[in-house]
């Protein structure tokens, strides 16, 4: 496992948290819990956010945690973009990679040189990258761990269960 130094991915400035806007308000309390855990459930290292169809919002929410988490967060925050036949992450905030998850799961890359920072401090984003080929090795495992090891939360944004 890998515990990079992600300082000179998002700068070593720590962030004043000011007043959150208004569309973060709904998100801060769930974040705070997934963060620090104070409830007893304990913190949660990866969380991943689906719906039973497709338009019912799952981006929206994920993109909308994710932003409210990094703001209170101490520690860098990822979110992944997992929904590979609609990926929508990467233009909601912005960004534009070549490599991403599938690149990474196949091993063809690793993941610093797939994280993307965006416009939110503390806030990466991982793509999905291109597709696999079915040969490929999915390592799902493994990358998790590893991304859990160095992000303070990994929040994905996985598709439809049907």
């Amino acid at each position: 496992m890998a515990n990079w130094n992600l300082s000179h991915f998002f700068g070593t400035t720590r962030h004043q948290a000011s007043a959150p806007p208004s569309s973060l308000e709904p998100f801060q309390g769930v974040a705070h819990e997934l963060l620090y855990g104070d409830s007893g459930l304990g913190r949660a290292r990866a969380v991943g956010v689906t719906s039973t169809g497709r338009g019912e919002g799952v981006t929206t929410i994920v993109s909308q945690l994710a932003r409210a988490a990094a703001r209170i967060s101490e520690d860098a925050v990822l979110l992944i973009d997992a929904n590979v036949a609609r990926p929508a992450i990467e233009q909601r905030f912005g960004v534009e990679s070549e490599f991403g998850l599938q690149d990474v799961l196949s091993g063809r890359r690793d993941f610093p040189h797939c994280l993307q920072p965006t416009s939110v401090p503390k806030l990466a984003v991982l793509g999905p990258g291109r597709p696999m080929r079915g040969s490929d090795v999915v390592e799902w495992e493994s990358a998790l761990s590893e991304l859990t090891a160095t992000f303070a939360l990994v929040l994905l944004d996985l598709p439809p269960v049907n």
